[in-house]
């Protein structure tokens, strides 16, 4: 059964800020780690455990929500696992897991842009 986690990411060096988009977000936060190895590692775990993901804006546009999609919940819980192992690489954003956003049903993955912030019962697809 796939399952979806999101994740909600803000600037803490500038927490009014407002960005054009998600990309712009990462870019203008990004102060993390230059470790090439820390960053490949990283990507490895989502290559092999997340199915797929896709970034929204958030509607104040000072944040990004991030929905994770996993194939199963061992997949989930094995990339949090294996995630923890290894050193942030981020370091002017906050992480908050959560519900945030409503997704489309697996197999239709198009983001509903009425995006509410509001937290609502948690899909699983």
């Amino acid at each position: 059964m796939a399952i979806d986690i999101q994740f909600l990411y803000k600037n803490i060096v500038d927490p009014n800020k407002t960005y054009d988009s998600a990309l712009d977000f990462f870019d203008s936060t990004y102060t993390g780690t230059t470790d090439e190895d820390v960053v490949k590692a990283h990507a490895e775990i989502n290559k092999k455990y997340v199915h797929e993901n896709e970034d929204f804006l958030t509607p104040d546009k000072k944040g990004v929500v991030v929905v994770r999609r996993f194939d199963t919940t061992t997949n989930y819980n094995e990339w949090k696992k294996q995630r923890s192992l290894l050193p942030k690489i981020d370091f002017n954003i906050t992480e908050q897991e959560g519900f945030f956003i409503h997704v489309k049903p697996w197999g239709d993955y198009q983001p509903d842009h009425g995006i509410n912030l509001m937290p609502t019962k948690e899909e699983f697809n």
